[in-house]
């Protein structure tokens, strides 16, 4: 077959024969081949120049995937099918990337956790959540998480999270800021053992004075709804508002015995 034309196609060039075959091919193989205007080629040579394009074109979208961040097997598989490159070529890239250790799912798996224990926004199984999408294997999922993110490490973060979240719930009653904490460290990734310890962690440090301005505030907010405060139907409704958000009795009490105070104070 014979070269009828060679035209530049963005990023490659498309090489045009006589039998109206195209092949779309890199500059590098271009000039290797010296594929010119007029040069005959046998079938065998179309065949080999077609798998040597499509394996460099690929070998390029890689690199420039790659250049951007790190990314695992799975992405790079992904990313290169998307472009229509053909299974057997992606697998000789991949071959290549592995030895020139641009793709490796073991240094992937230690990076994340490493930055994920270092931002402290997540716990391990979201973490392992996160790696089994993206290819990662079992193996090298747990041999990150051993090395990266030992347990005192989890209970390090653990605790930080918890003090953080306890600042943005400060308004709740203790047993409602507690259980709002487990929840969110369990939805966080961490398991309901280590919640627990970030949750025990909180619990040493709480004092009476904070439950009752917690209280207090919570309280007034629910007495606003009300014009009398002072009835036994009204306080009954209140003290049961207030032990639904997690208030014991007797606080619920000392609270509406100030009420009652309030108002025969006005008097």
């Amino acid at each position: 077959m014979k070269i009828l034309a060679v035209k530049k196609d963005r990023n490659r060039y498309l090489v045009v024969f006589d039998n109206e075959k195209e092949l779309a091919i890199t500059e590098d193989i271009l000039v290797s081949n010296c594929l010119l205007k007029g040069k005959e080629i046998s079938d065998e040579t179309f065949v080999d120049l077609k798998k040597e394009s499509f394996i460099s074109w690929g070998e390029q979208l890689a690199y420039s995937y790659l250049d951007r961040m790190l990314r695992t097997e799975k992405e790079v598989r992904d990313y290169l099918r998307n472009h229509e490159i053909e299974v057997e070529f992606v697998d000789i890239i991949l071959d290549k990337l592995r030895i020139l250790q641009l793709v490796d799912d073991k240094v992937y798996a230690e990076s994340y956790v490493r930055t994920q224990v270092r931002l402290n926004e997540k716990g391990p199984q979201k973490i392992q959540q996160y790696l089994s999408k993206k290819g990662v294997t079992k193996e090298f999922i747990e041999q990150a998480l051993h090395m990266n993110f030992p347990e005192d490490l989890q209970e390090e973060n653990v605790k930080k999270m918890a003090d953080k979240l306890a600042k943005k719930y400060q308004k709740l009653s203790n047993k409602e800021l507690l259980q709002k904490i487990r929840q969110r460290l369990t939805n966080k990734g961490f398991s309901f053992e280590m919640a627990a310890v970030g949750v025990e962690s909180l619990f040493l440090e709480m004092n009476e004075d904070a439950e009752w301005e917690s209280l207090k505030r919570q309280g007034q907010k629910i007495c606003r709804q009300f014009s009398e405060v002072t009835t036994y139907q009204v306080q009954q409704k209140i003290k049961k508002r207030l032990y639904q958000k997690g208030f014991s009795l007797d606080k619920i009490g000392e609270f509406l015995e100030t009420l009652r105070l309030q108002s025969d104070n006005r008097f």
